[in-house]
């Protein structure tokens, strides 16, 4: 009985053991692991090392943008080779305008023009248009019977007027073909009709010109000289646009020559029947 007494206690501590040796595993194995730091995928010093490697990359490709840049305005383009000059010159843009495809449809507004107020026939009005020129074959507008390049364009191209007569007939027909520059040119600067404003003056001719017909210029007196002044007569037939007003202007003009060229000063208009529209109003327009 000692025997079997004995080797039962041994079994029952066996079994002690065994159990405390199971209930300290399963506390263990519900405690929380503490687990290793992963590895870095880049490391401070690989990372210092890319973004080095990265900056020296953008600061070549500046380099590189920056000398072909250099290059580029240094070399001659083949628009400059034409014209034999290694850089670009003021004269190349009209070559690289012609270069480039022309535009389709309406072609490019003229430079508008200022005109000089006459007070004539051409006074207190104002417009805005283009110069309506013939072709220099054409007959000239002013009825000297002489083509236009023959007459009065010469006039209007060189802004001045060696003749009193010849004055008269290129103001007409600048009203006529709308060039206001010639009539400022020609006008004196002590005249009642000369405008500081000349953008203001500009648009009141060029409304003129816009507002009316000029059918035909006849000279009834032609210049009379006295020392350096003159003084003329001459009828504009006008026909007001959009109506039927029909009538002439009877004006006398004055004109006066400063430094080799003659000049408008001033004038004193009345307005008649045209002789060709008797029904035509004698009446200014308004």
């Amino acid at each position: 009985r000692a025997t079997v007494g004995g080797g039962g206690k041994k079994r029952e501590r066996r079994k002690a053991h065994d159990l405390l040796v199971e209930g300290e595993a399963t506390r263990a194995s519900r405690r929380p692991v503490a687990l290793a730091p992963a590895p870095s995928l880049c490391s401070p010093s690989l990372a210092a090392s890319i973004r080095h490697s990265m900056v020296r990359a953008m600061a070549l490709a500046a380099l590189l943008l920056v000398a072909g840049a250099s290059a580029l305005f240094r070399s001659p383009s083949p628009l400059m080779q034409q014209g034999g000059a290694d850089r670009w010159t003021p004269g190349d843009a009209g070559t690289f305008r012609r270069a480039l495809p022309k535009r389709r449809g309406k072609a490019k507004r003229t430079e508008r023009k200022v005109p000089a107020a006459g007070r004539g026939f051409g006074k207190d009005i104002g417009g805005l248009k283009y110069t309506r020129q013939p072709a220099p074959d054409a007959p000239c507008g002013c009825g000297s019977g002489q083509s236009y390049g023959g007459c009065c364009a010469e006039l209007h191209a060189a802004g001045a007027a060696d003749d009193a007569l010849g004055l008269l007939r290129a103001r007409y027909t600048a009203y006529r073909y709308r060039q206001p520059a010639f009539l400022i040119a020609t006008t004196a600067h002590d005249s009642p009709e000369w405008r500081a404003d000349e953008a203001k003056w500009t648009r009141e001719l060029l409304e003129q010109c816009d507002r009316f017909v000029f059918e035909r210029l006849r000279v009834l007196r032609e210049p009379e000289l006295v020392g350096e002044t003159a003084t003329a007569t001459f009828a504009v037939s006008l026909v007001e646009k959009g109506s039927i007003r029909m009538f002439r202007a009877v004006e006398t003009s004055e004109y006066v020559l400063e430094d080799g060229h003659w000049l408008y000063r001033d004038g004193e208009v009345r307005y008649e029947v045209d002789e060709e529209d008797e029904g035509g109003a004698a009446v200014p327009p308004a």
